[in-house]
């Protein structure tokens, strides 16, 4: 929560300056599903959803757009361990646990870091310039909000 603070505040000037911008913050699925042993990091998470929307509200007439890309699990090297892990402990393949993950998804697929990424890029552009305020879940359909 604080290094997104810190990092917000860092380009608000400029952005002031230069009449306008777009500040993407980052949050996680666990600031919309709590697990237990993860209250702290939910918290922060669910911190980083009001700070949107604070933000947009206090810079909005500097016409700087803050919003929030809520990504769910994300296909790559970490989640991919877990896999292999997962794999071994249970006697299945990778592949067999990432079809249990994905299940759970309605897209049944999860969601590469390409795929976040575009979710960012379209915060960032002027393809949504007139959306502030916003939480973008990038999921593959695991939550509704």
């Amino acid at each position: 929560m604080f290094g997104t603070l810190l990092m917000s505040q860092a380009v608000i000037s400029s952005m002031k300056q230069r009449g306008g911008g777009s500040i993407v913050m980052i949050g996680t699925m666990a600031a919309r599903k709590p697990e237990a042993g993860l209250a702290g990091y939910g918290a922060s998470k669910a911190a980083i959803l009001s700070a949107t929307q604070s933000f947009a509200s206090e810079l909005g007439v500097h016409k700087i757009r803050v919003n929030c890309v809520v990504p769910g699990f994300i296909d790559g090297a970490h989640l991919r361990t877990f896999f292999k892990t997962e794999a071994e402990r249970l006697g299945q393949s990778e592949d067999d646990v990432y079809q249990r993950l994905a299940s759970r998804n309605v897209l049944r697929h999860i969601a590469t870091s390409d795929e976040v990424a575009a979710a960012v890029l379209f915060f960032a552009s002027h393809m949504s310039s007139a959306i502030t305020g916003q939480s973008l879940d990038v999921n593959c359909g695991e939550w509704f909000g």
